[in-house]
């Protein structure tokens, strides 16, 4: 991975910070993002992939409105778009389709 590749992962998680981090996630925040990572742990060798999982919980709150119903999958779009622009292969794309 090369300088460039480190600054599009920092400003990816840049974006995941801000939008946990806003004042009017009550809930889904980064301390949620903590207490979830724990809850997997015990669980780390269930799942196929421990880094897609990693991941994934990142990204799966990233959108939240209270009032939308579109949340998920605005999350999922906003995953698809940080990942391809990461040069994430179009296999692991897919699974933000779902």
């Amino acid at each position: 991975a090369g300088a460039s590749d480190g600054i599009r992962i920092q400003s990816c998680w840049s974006k995941l910070a801000n939008a946990y981090g806003k004042r009017a996630r009550h809930y889904h925040n980064l301390n949620h993002l903590e207490q979830m990572f724990h809850e997997m742990i015990p669980v780390k060798n269930r799942f196929d992939s421990w880094a897609a999982a990693v991941i994934a919980l990142g990204f799966h709150d990233a959108v939240y409105q209270v009032t939308s119903s579109r949340n998920e999958e605005q999350s999922a779009a906003f995953a698809f778009r940080e990942l391809s622009a990461l040069g994430v292969e179009a296999k692991y794309l897919q699974a933000c389709e779902k």
